[in-house]
């Protein structure tokens, strides 16, 4: 509801570059079958005209070419609307897989049967065996193994890509640190940045020195020192609540909670208010509720436990924003990275809540608000500087300290990392592209994040490989990619866009995305562009609940996560809105392919951050095997769901939903105007906003009569495969061929990942940032874009239609 999504607000919850794809869903016909026209489209200068031309010949070209190397005509069957088919099923049932192309019934159910719950086990043991870090040997190691796996289990083609990208290491001999001095600058108290090991494994790795200490990944270098102020969570609000304090952070070091929002974001904004360095730590409210129960005898986080993380806020190799980092692509010098912004310029480190703990209970100053407090049984102050009364509560009879002086060592280094790819060629449409993707790298194991979703990568390409020894084949091309350093900031996946963004402008259907297949048991949990929405309830619905096989997943999955307002007798699952933080986002930020992502999640009522070992050393198979999914039943679920997902992608007919997302447009737009309408309205020319809304309605009314078209049994057989190649490429339409302010890579008008918080997903985030910015001209500029992309999506739906 409006409401709710205001409530929300800023509606913050997504990265490659194709100018000429883009300018394709511009402007590109003033005819409109259903002559739902607005004022403002009246006129378009002369150079759009000539373009439209252009534009009009190119993808007219396109489509041919795509219906000659298909099959121009399969069938003379009708599909039923949007969602033609909403079992997922074809028409026709070839037993043992379809040799001539597509997916049957009975391929489904081979699939649904085939999947077993104890290889996926089988394979997460081998994948956190050891460390494998992003650019190193053992990460290398795996992607080859990989291959070897792909092979061994008939997946018909394999490959790889290489890329050359600047990567950030801490030094082994001299780990980062955060100690606290005394006015004679003797050391009173120093973090160790190292983990205790809690099972055998653990033990194994830090006896080998494979475990890499404490470091946030791109930090600057360097020595800073100053008296230590409380941040709480880093937010743009809580630097405004320290202002209105008077508190001031320049030359001070800023110590924030981990949480709530991304930790890039954190230390943009404390550099931005003076900080001379961030320290980050894993608060018990947030991690361990009970600390008696810390790994490995629960579930929580140590004390002595930390999250490693990256600082990066885009997509890609930074060195290389604007080209694919290959063996012998130019770099951008590191101290130009620093000085534009671009990467952190002050030092950065994460905290174990033990060491925290043993700088925070120091401050004084003001108590902290009350939403500040945390779990140390202390009340926290924000600073800044320390107050000798504290003694009794630090339990010392040190000096007291004087200041905090972080210090972060490492190397910048430019190391290859490796993508790896499954494919299984499609026969009929081979070039059309569905795209299943999943990284590879881990701070450490990661066995939730990210192994738990390759094991099932893996466990999906050998049941797949089983199939195709069995006659299917695909009708669409399907990827199975397993991607590299996407703990630095989407790096793998970010290059591969870069590199073949214009095969995947024309070619990509969806990518669907399996970062952390497993964080919890609760229940299914899915964000994704709302186009899927019809081909993702569809596959739920043939998947059984992993914890009742009398009801399917998406009965369980509607009853933790109803959409608000829903009917109860008649339930509709929510699906979430991508921001960014994993794979997805260079496919839907950039080049406007249809992007989800799918796990199973921990229970909200919990009240955590995040899984509590997440990024940790202790994130490893005996936390996943004894606490998350001990009969790895949750993991066999998503690898269904996976399939079934990319099977409905498979069909003839795409179940693409043009009308939830012409409703999604319409929710989200009330939901603007709730939250910013008096901004809107004091800065933005009330004929544009009214302009804005119709065009919202006429789409909802074009995507209305596209599904009454594709429903009519009268419909020619090359109209309905026009309309498929439409559907197929709507979410391109949406993109502005420049980017975002500020912002160029990332170029989708209706969703982004929030500028306040990378993580989270922003509607309509041109508007939303120039609000907060009090632009006025550019509050009406990103207006104006959305209307135009709006228009696209409508004009391009029915351009030159033969009705």
């Amino acid at each position: 509801s409006p409401q709710r999504l205001a409530a929300a607000w800023p509606l913050s919850n997504a990265m490659g570059d194709h100018e000429a794809y883009e300018d394709a869903v511009m402007l590109l016909s003033d005819r409109d079958p259903t002559s739902l026209d607005v004022a403002t489209s009246n006129k378009q200068p002369r150079q759009l005209r000539i373009r439209k031309v252009i534009l009009i010949c190119f993808l007219v070209a396109g489509i041919l070419c795509g219906f000659g190397l298909g099959k121009l005509v399969d069938s003379a069957e009708q599909p039923a609307s949007c969602n033609p088919n909403p079992s997922g099923t074809s028409d026709t049932d070839g037993g043992g897989g379809s040799s001539s192309g597509g997916t049957t019934p009975a391929d489904q159910a081979f699939v649904l049967q085939a999947v077993d719950a104890g290889r996926i086990r089988q394979y997460l043991q081998h994948l956190t065996a050891t460390p494998h870090v992003a650019g190193d040997a053992s990460n290398t190691e795996l992607a080859d193994w990989m291959l070897a796996q792909w092979r061994d289990q008939g997946v018909p083609e394999t490959s790889s890509t290489v890329y050359k990208v600047l990567l950030q290491y801490p030094s082994p001999t001299s780990p980062n640190q955060a100690s606290l001095r005394a006015a004679d600058g003797s050391v009173l108290f120093a973090s160790t940045g190292t983990e205790s090991a809690k099972d055998a494994s653990e033990v194994q790795w830090l006896r080998n020195a494979l475990v890499l200490p404490a470091f946030n990944a791109y930090s600057a270098l360097g020595v800073a020192e100053g008296p230590l102020v409380y941040v709480n969570y880093g937010r743009q609000s809580d630097f405004d609540a320290l202002a209105s304090l008077g508190v001031s952070l320049r030359g001070c070091v800023a110590i924030a909670r981990y949480g709530k929002i991304f930790r890039g974001d954190k230390a943009s904004l404390a550099q931005k208010y003076n900080a001379s360095a961030l320290l980050i730590y894993s608060d018990p409210a947030d991690y361990a509720h009970n600390p008696s129960e810390a790994y490995a005898t629960g579930r929580w986080l140590p004390t002595d436990g930390f999250q490693r993380g990256t600082l990066w806020m885009e997509s890609g190799d930074p060195a290389t924003p604007d080209y694919p980092s290959l063996q012998n692509a130019p770099r951008v010098p590191y101290e130009e990275l620093t000085a534009t912004g671009a990467l952190p310029g002050i030092p950065v480190m994460p905290l174990s809540s033990g060491d925290a703990q043993a700088l925070m209970c120091w401050l004084q100053g003001a108590d902290a608000p009350q939403d500040w407090q945390g779990g140390f049984g202390f009340t926290y102050r924000v600073g800044p500087g320390f107050d000798a009364g504290r003694r009794t509560v630090c339990n010392t009879t040190t000096a007291v300290p004087a200041t905090v002086r972080v210090h972060v060592n490492g190397t910048f280094e430019e190391r290859n990392i490796t993508n790896v790819i499954a494919t299984f060629r499609g026969t009929l449409e081979p070039d059309r592209h569905i795209l299943l993707g999943n990284h590879r790298d881990a701070w450490v194991a990661g066995a939730s994040d990210p192994s738990s979703g390759t094991a099932v990568m893996l466990e999906l390409t050998r049941v797949l490989g089983q199939l195709y020894t069995r006659g299917w084949r695909p009708r669409r091309t399907i990827k199975l990619c397993s991607w590299d350093a996407e703990e630095y900031g989407l790096v793998g996946s970010g290059e591969w866009v870069q590199e073949f963004a214009t095969e995947l402008a024309v070619r990509a259907v969806a990518y669907l995305n399996v970062d952390i297949a497993v964080r919890g048991s609760y229940s299914l949990k899915v964000s994704a562009s709302p186009i899927l929405t019809a081909a993702i309830y569809s596959a739920a619905r043939q998947v059984p609940s992993p914890d009742n096989s009398a009801e399917t997943l998406y009965d369980a999955w509607c009853r933790s996560y109803p959409k608000q307002d829903s009917n109860p007798a008649d339930c509709v699952a929510e699906i979430g809105f991508l921001g960014s933080g994993s794979d997805y986002a260079p496919f839907l930020d950039t080049i406007g392919v249809p992007a989800a992502d799918f796990r199973y999640n921990f229970d909200p009522a919990d009240d955590i951050s995040s899984l509590p070992v997440y990024h940790s050393m202790h994130d490893d198979f005996n936390y996943m095997s004894t606490f998350l999914d001990p009969t790895f039943k949750y993991h066999a679920s998503i690898a269904q769901l996976w399939a079934m997902v990319t099977f409905s992608l498979d069909q003839e007919w795409l179940p693409f939903d043009c009308v939830a997302y012409a409703n999604t447009l319409q929710e989200l737009e009330a939901a603007l105007l709730a939250a910013l309408g008096p901004q809107l309205r004091a800065k933005v020319d009330p004929a544009l906003l009214a302009d804005l809304h119709t065009e919202i309605q006429q789409l909802q009314t074009c995507a209305e009569r596209m599904t009454v078209l594709r429903s009519n049994a009268s419909t020619p057989l090359l109209i309905l495969k026009q309309i498929n190649e439409r559907l197929m490429y709507l979410e391109r339409a949406f993109l502005i061929p420049g980017g975002l302010p500020g912002r160029p890579t990332i170029k989708h008008a209706v969703f982004a990942p929030s500028s306040s918080d990378g993580y989270a997903s922003a509607a309509f985030p041109g508007i939303v940032d120039a609000v907060a910015r009090g632009d006025t001209q550019q509050i009406g500029q990103q207006v104006f874009q959305v209307l135009v992309a709006v228009r696209n999506a409508r004009q391009f739906m029915w351009m030159d239609l033969s009705l």
